[in-house]
């Protein structure tokens, strides 16, 4: 929300957590824009970065609990095919 639409650095804008080659865990953040040179976005991308961690260092841990559930129900869903998502809708 922050870097896309209040910013409005670019139309794609994702943050994302992963696995690197040696299985350490990495964060990625990306930013497609057509305006914005790339050393801008890098700053403003890492100081989105500062914030985030200071949003989430003072999450209550019951809010943490909430999203992690969510992710769980996520990822336990079963995966439909379109066919189905459309029959559904």
């Amino acid at each position: 929300d922050q870097l896309r639409t209040k910013e409005q650095l670019g139309y794609i804008v994702s943050a994302f957590s992963r696995k690197t080659a040696g299985s350490a865990a990495g964060f990625s953040v990306v930013v497609q824009s057509s305006t914005t040179l790339p050393q801008e976005l890098e700053k403003r991308c890492e100081a989105w970065m500062v914030s985030f961690r200071e949003q989430l260092g003072s999450m209550p841990a019951e809010d943490i609990a909430k999203e992690a559930a969510a992710v769980v129900a996520q990822l336990m869903e079963r995966n439909m095919r379109l066919a189905d998502e459309v029959a559904t809708a």
